[in-house]
């Protein structure tokens, strides 16, 4: 008892106001209810309660004591018992509690429907998720029996006999861990895994199995398939190693490699990049890191010929593996060619324009000049940017500004004009000019 109340032995004389002391107050009131009842019952007590040492660590301790009569009175004369300290006790139950409640929780509030049966076949756990996805009868639910529960399941599932069979030899073999789906006679299709439930000694207790609906996931993978097989643009899968782990045709026709090479593990999507795309993949990794996925950007392969293929490429990775990923590949060769071919023609007529002999000024719908080659500028006295912004009236001879109107609305008409006109230089000076005019399907800004 001294070594409870932190104490070393005969440093102090025991008595009930000393133990008292120990108590914190609050207990107080208990302590003193359980000895008057058990006095006035002539019962034995037993009360838990803390007790304060007095370097000030805290104890829990059980008292359990019974009252003593006089022989002769019949009169209680004292109270004899004991006090043992149950502080580990109390923390490992307070331990096994929290974790009980963890578990419960966990338990409950699983997308699995979970049901734990031992090896009986007798219902142990069940959460509701269970009874949400297979909705049995209120009887087949709560039952204990879990072969009624099993033979109303087979009911369920297109394949009954590979059901029946699949538990029949996964409880003659209690170590066995499985995993597979199920096809429901309604359409559905659920993941079902189960495991043994075993002691620390190997012990056999029973099993748990979990039932996951992934109908739509089945729905939306098919779905997926069909886009990859389809080969109407490119699909990848890959990993942050720089793997390519599959790949469809329209991928492998695209940079030139065969399937045998891509199941050899040959194509890493890392090495066939060139060197100046390394950033914008850094940049697209961080991106998916934070937020599972990467808006499109423009990129190039390393073909197997050794050329480079213009890309544009999409990516994300998957919910419940995030170092793998699925990446969308589409070919930018032809657009790429376009628009160099349409940069050379471009290039073609501005080199046309600049150095034509004749003059060349272009004007918008409301017949403001937007530009004027070298010869133009000459004829006139202006410079190019002079002319910029200035009208048909503007380098006309007086005498022709009342025939504008008229020549616009032929050339808006019938796409041309061709006549003498009499031009105005910068200076005032007057000279006739041949003028070829075509509308050039230019809308108003």
């Amino acid at each position: 008892m001294f070594r409870i109340a932190g104490y070393e032995p005969g440093t102090i004389e025991p008595s009930n106001e000393m133990f008292l002391k120990l108590v914190p107050k609050e207990e107080h009131e208990a302590m003193q209810a359980a000895v008057a009842n058990a006095i006035a019952t002539n019962q034995q007590y037993s009360i838990v309660h803390r007790l304060i040492r007095p370097n000030g660590e805290e104890r829990t301790v059980q008292e359990v004591a019974q009252v003593l009569l006089d022989e002769k009175t019949g009169l209680p004369t004292k109270l004899v018992g004991t006090t043992q300290d149950i502080t580990e006790q109390m923390e490992i139950k307070r331990q096994l509690m929290w974790k009980t409640a963890l578990f419960e929780a966990q338990f409950n509030s699983s997308p699995d429907g979970i049901i734990i049966v031992d090896g009986e076949w007798r219902k142990v756990l069940q959460n509701q998720k269970m009874i949400d996805l297979w909705n049995p009868p209120e009887e087949i639910a709560h039952s204990v029996d879990h072969r009624r529960r099993l033979d109303w399941i087979t009911g369920q599932v297109k394949d009954s006999k590979a059901f029946s069979a699949k538990v029949a030899y996964l409880y003659a073999h209690p170590n066995e861990i499985s995993h597979d789906e199920l096809d429901l006679i309604n359409g559905k299709c659920f993941d079902r895994y189960t495991a043994p439930v075993l002691g620390q000694d190997g012990q056999f207790f029973g099993r748990f199995w979990a039932y996951r609906d992934i109908t739509e996931k089945k729905r939306m993978d098919a779905r997926f398939r069909r886009l990859v097989q389809s080969n109407a643009q490119g699909v990848i899968f890959w990993n942050l190693k720089g793997e390519i782990t599959d790949a469809n045709d329209a991928f492998l026709k695209l940079l030139g490699f065969t399937r045998d090479a891509l199941e050899a593990g040959l194509l890493n999507w890392s090495a066939m990049t060139p060197p100046e795309f390394a950033e914008a993949d850094r940049i697209c990794l961080e991106k998916i890191a934070a937020t599972k996925f990467c808006a499109p950007y423009e990129k190039a392969y390393i073909h197997k010929d050794g050329s480079r293929v213009p890309v544009i490429i999409g990516a994300s990775t998957f919910e419940d593996s995030p170092e793998e990923g699925v990446c969308f590949v589409v070919d930018l060769t032809e657009r790429k060619r376009e628009e160099e071919a349409r940069r050379t023609s471009e290039a073609r007529y501005r080199t046309l324009f600049e150095y034509a002999p004749d003059g060349i000024a272009i004007a918008n719908a409301e017949g403001v000049y937007v530009d004027g080659n070298a010869s133009i500028c000459r004829m006139l006295g202006y410079s190019r940017d002079e002319l910029i912004g200035r009208s048909a009236s503007d380098i006309v001879a007086k005498s022709e500004i009342p025939q504008i109107e008229t020549a616009l609305g032929e050339i808006k008409a019938a796409s041309d004009h061709h006549r003498e006109w009499l031009f105005r230089r910068k200076d005032g000076s007057v000279f006739g000019a041949e003028v070829i005019a075509k509308d050039g399907g230019q809308k108003p800004e």
